[in-house]
């Protein structure tokens, strides 16, 4: 019979499966042929193609499917109405069923936010402000300079009243 495929080795772990109603028996040869296991990190990249934002994607019945998404509905079902998949790992290529977590978009989001150790101007955040969300005192520094700027006068020095702006 061969080695198992990894779907079906997941299916071994008690997970229930749902065969999706466009499954095609080769798809789960074509879905383990393009994993590879990466052994560092637990991750089973997916080796197809890659989409923009890093997830893989392939296609079946002229249908677009996210890989990892494909892998978790053929043994958990449809994912539920205002959720979504979270890679654990952070990795998008990876297919590790372990590694998906469904969170709701808000928490997903937070994470996300989390995951990001630098500004959009690429400074290290540094602090923490007192609604909660973190900052850069390199490009606070930048903002209120710049304020300070938009308010002197620029021939004297002098600060003008904002009255005048």
């Amino acid at each position: 019979m061969g080695r198992p495929t990894r779907l079906q080795s997941y299916r071994g772990k008690g997970m229930a499966y749902r065969r999706a109603p466009n499954h095609l028996p080769g798809r789960i040869q074509y879905f383990d042929e393009r994993i590879e296991p990466e052994p560092n990190s637990g991750c089973h990249l997916w080796l197809g193609f890659i989409n923009h934002d890093g997830y893989g994607r392939f296609q079946l019945d002229k249908r677009k499917y996210l890989v990892h998404k494909w892998a978790y509905e053929q043994l958990h079902g449809i994912t539920p109405r205002g959720y979504e998949l979270d890679h654990a790992c952070f990795v998008r290529s990876c297919v590790n069923l372990a590694h998906l977590e469904v969170v709701t978009q808000a928490e997903n989001k937070r994470r996300a936010a989390m995951r990001r150790t630098t500004c959009p101007q690429g400074h290290p955040y540094d602090f923490i402000r007192p609604n909660g969300i973190r900052g850069c005192h390199t490009c606070d520094s930048n903002k209120s300079l710049r304020a300070y700027e938009k308010i002197k006068c620029s021939q004297c020095g002098k600060l003008r009243s904002p009255a005048l702006f």
